[in-house]
């Protein structure tokens, strides 16, 4: 019989954090039956509380069994650094966390369980465990400093006269040198005058002496005053046991102002009195003005101003402090102007652009009726303007016409046109039915008065052809947009005249060589020649010869001067005898003149 090895174990014991579950997933070989300390039979278990966790396998061949603990670990507790609380500018406050089990991390990044704090501000901490992490924050917020307590000089008494103390300090408890508590104290007596102030954060003391005097008071109101504009100005008298009467007649020992003034005090006590002015004068920072952004174009440059006043600190945006700034390059460019009043600050910005580029259309275009093509702008940030006043990157061309495009900006521009011609050289080819004798050459001309290329029917590739039998001649007459065909239809004629008994040459030359040096009517030795009238036309239509004598013979002269070399028209009649019949015969031609 077979023996199955069985494998079975649990791992390692386990650890819960409160409200955890853990999934236990044995390690096992050749297992046909399960059973947990529960009864449950599944091959897995949900731990969920603490406790002693037992399985035992088994299948045809025997069990095993195995053991798990799990423990509960503690909870993380809740980080408390306490209220939020206030301290004075010199106090420290030591935050402590005991609290077993945990690691700490501190708002600035220590780990140990305290830390002393001084000043305001927000401190934070946090606890962490393999159970979770907890944190705590504590504000502290600033309490006020005593502040330093001034009475001023020593005083002199009048008779009769009452000295008023009155520091004005808020938000501190007065203890003067007679035990009262006011905040204001006045006397009569010459003597001591001491005062302690105090507040949570310490305390201040001074004291002045009052002595008996018969001089009249002193009245100093200082130097001239500068203030800012917004800002509120007092003026203290500076002095007390005294009456006083400002220029408005207000009687309080300050005077208050927010506009450009002199004011003038006079005080007065048993002793005497005395007079004195001064004056306010209200200022801004001085406003920069760089003017507007603007646009250079090449190497030009621009010249920035400071219109500040001796007073006044300029400061450009590179930390320079001089009155003009020069600008070669494009970029942003800050001026500040500080005095005590404040800062005010003005910018620029200057862009550097370069002239448009030359550029293409193309080349001049020759359409067909019904064509158009497209004309493109080069890629560019600069404006465009088409002939027609559009501005868009592209425009059809379809008519017949000068397309032109400007581009331009602030800087410059740049023109380039192209002619747009519509071709409208239609080919006429007007062959019809034509008759031929034998012996005759017949010209089939299809010439334009336009540039065509030719196709025969009989592989001819020239405007016209000469043809000697009848027969059907096809041309096709071709243009960049055309292709016109058309045939002549060649038949014999029935009533031929006899083969004809004279020749007329197309071309002559008259330049002393002896050979072809005249143009004459070559007649045929059967031919009986009765008479030859001719004459000969430049292009223009002006008669240049006319002859009645035989032969007829021109040698390319007009009154004598030799013509110059080029096709000259002819006109005969002859008149000549075949041995049958009398022919008279009426032709038109031309000939060509060469030298």
């Amino acid at each position: 019989m077979e023996v199955r090895h069985r494998l079975l174990t649990l791992g390692s014991d386990i650890q819960l954090c409160p409200g955890d579950a853990q999934m236990i997933v044995p390690v096992f070989a050749d297992v046909d039956n399960w059973l947990w300390q529960d009864g449950s039979t599944d091959s897995t278990f949900l731990v969920n509380t603490p406790g002693l966790y037992t399985v035992e396998v088994s299948n045809g061949c025997g069990s095993a069994n195995d053991t798990l603990n799990a423990s509960l670990l503690p909870a993380i507790p809740p980080l408390s650094l306490g209220n939020d609380t206030s301290l004075c500018s010199s106090e420290t406050l030591l935050l402590e966390i005991n609290i077993p089990g945990v690691s700490i991390t501190w708002f600035d990044g220590s780990h140990s369980n305290q830390i002393t704090v001084a000043g305001d501000g927000i401190y934070t901490a946090e606890i962490e465990n393999t159970c979770g992490v907890s944190s705590d924050t504590l504000i502290v917020t600033p309490l006020p400093d005593i502040p330093l307590l001034n009475l001023g000089p020593d005083q002199f008494l009048c008779v009769g006269e009452v000295l008023i103390f009155n520091p004005g300090i808020p938000d501190v408890q007065y203890l003067w040198q007679d035990g009262t508590t006011a905040s204001s104290y006045s006397t009569t007596q010459t003597g001591w005058v001491i005062l302690t102030i105090s507040n949570e954060c310490g305390a201040s003391t001074d004291s002045l002496l009052i002595t008996e005097s018969t001089d009249g008071p002193q009245l100093n109101l200082g130097p001239d005053v500068t203030g800012c504009d917004g800002s509120t100005v007092t003026i203290q008298s500076g002095i007390t046991g005294v009456t006083y009467t400002w220029q408005d007649g207000s009687t309080n020992p300050f005077f208050q102002v927010t506009d450009d003034a002199e004011l003038m005090l006079h005080i007065a006590n048993a002793c005497g009195m005395d007079d004195d002015t001064i004056v306010v004068h209200f200022i801004t920072p001085p406003e920069p003005n760089l003017g507007p952004d603007t646009v250079l174009c090449g190497n030009e440059i621009l010249t920035l101003t400071s219109n500040a006043d001796q007073e006044t600190e300029m400061t450009w945006q590179d930390g320079s402090h001089a009155s003009v700034f020069i600008v070669s390059t494009a970029g942003v460019y800050s001026l500040e102007h500080t005095n005590f009043c404040g800062a005010k600050i003005d910018s620029v910005t200057v862009a550097y652009v370069v002239s448009p580029a030359p550029f293409s259309l193309g080349p001049d275009v020759v359409l067909c009726p019904g064509e158009s093509i497209l004309l493109n702008a080069p890629v560019t940030m600069d404006q465009l303007l088409w002939q027609d006043g559009s501005d868009s990157a592209m425009i059809t061309a379809a008519d017949d016409q000068l397309y032109s495009l400007t581009i331009f900006n602030t800087c410059g521009s740049t023109y380039d046109e192209v002619n747009v011609d519509i071709d409208s050289d239609i080919p006429v080819v007007p062959f019809d039915t034509m008759m031929i004798c034998p012996g005759e050459v017949l010209t089939l001309d299809a010439s334009q008065v336009f540039d065509a290329q030719y196709s025969w029917n009989t592989g001819a590739s020239v405007p016209s052809i000469d043809v000697v039998m009848p027969g059907e001649y096809m041309v096709t007459v071709m243009t960049p947009c055309y292709t016109i065909s058309n045939v002549a239809n060649v038949i014999a004629a029935v009533d031929c005249e006899p083969v004809t008994q004279f020749f007329i040459p197309n071309v002559f030359s008259p330049n002393g060589d002896d050979i072809n040096e005249v143009f004459t009517v070559q007649f045929n030795d059967g031919a009986e020649v009765i008479s030859v009238t001719g004459d000969i036309f430049d292009r223009w239509g002006n008669l240049v010869f006319s002859s009645q004598e035989q032969p007829f013979s021109w040698d390319g002269a007009f009154n004598g001067k030799l013509m110059n070399p080029g096709v000259y028209v002819y006109r005969f009649t002859l008149v000549y005898s075949n041995g049958l019949t009398v022919v008279t015969k009426q032709l038109t031609g031309d000939i060509t003149l060469m030298r």
